[in-house]
């Protein structure tokens, strides 16, 4: 049974082995032109890469969450802060709001209770008239709602539909860079609104 070819790169190039007496030879091995690179680079290469993305990924899991066509970010502030700051940042960037919906308040109305829960709907008929022409059907979703709220564990978070998931909801392909306009505001809105 013939002997595979082997190579190695012991910092001053490339060798093959000679597989008739197992010593080695300078030269490109089975004609490749590319560089090889040291072991011990591509291994350092490979764990930076996976270290940063892990990092990346514990970053974006800590702060943000995506699942069923919702987008959530944890928040820094309670409740009212939250939904308090996300009105301001809307006003000042001549965002209309719509309402302001407590649904905890509703909840005692009726003698029940509810953690605490807001919801704002807000929108700008600059951004949303271009979606409804693209499809009519997307007015169901709009105007936009964030909803603010706390978990079972005391954790607030403001939660907004995904631009990408209405998109395709509603097959809004032909609006690529609004939807694209609208993911970029509403990740900006909520990141100011929870952060510290």
């Amino acid at each position: 049974m013939p002997v595979p070819d082997q190579v190695r790169d012991d910092g001053s190039g490339i060798q093959k082995r000679n597989t008739l007496n197992n010593s080695w030879i300078p030269g490109q091995a089975r004609n490749d032109k590319r560089k090889v690179q040291p072991l011990s680079e591509i291994g350092g290469k490979i764990m930076t890469r996976k270290l940063f993305y892990i990092f990346a990924i514990l970053f974006i899991v800590s702060t943000a969450s995506a699942g069923d066509g919702l987008i959530s970010f944890k928040s820094s502030h309670d409740v009212k802060v939250t939904a308090d700051r996300l009105e301001d940042i809307l006003i000042n960037k001549k965002m209309n709001v719509f309402i302001r919906i407590d649904h905890a308040a509703g909840a005692k109305k009726v003698g029940q209770k509810l953690r605490p829960t807001e919801l704002v709907v807000f929108g700008n008929p600059k951004v949303g008239t271009p979606l409804m022409q693209c499809s009519q059907s997307v007015a169901i979703d709009l105007p936009q709602k964030a909803l603010i709220w706390q978990d079972a564990k005391g954790q607030v978070w403001l939660t907004y539909n995904d631009p990408n998931y209405l998109a395709q909801r509603h097959g809004l392909s032909e609006c690529a860079d609004v939807i694209k306009k609208v993911e970029k505001a509403l990740n900006n809105f909520a990141k100011a609104a929870t952060m510290p």
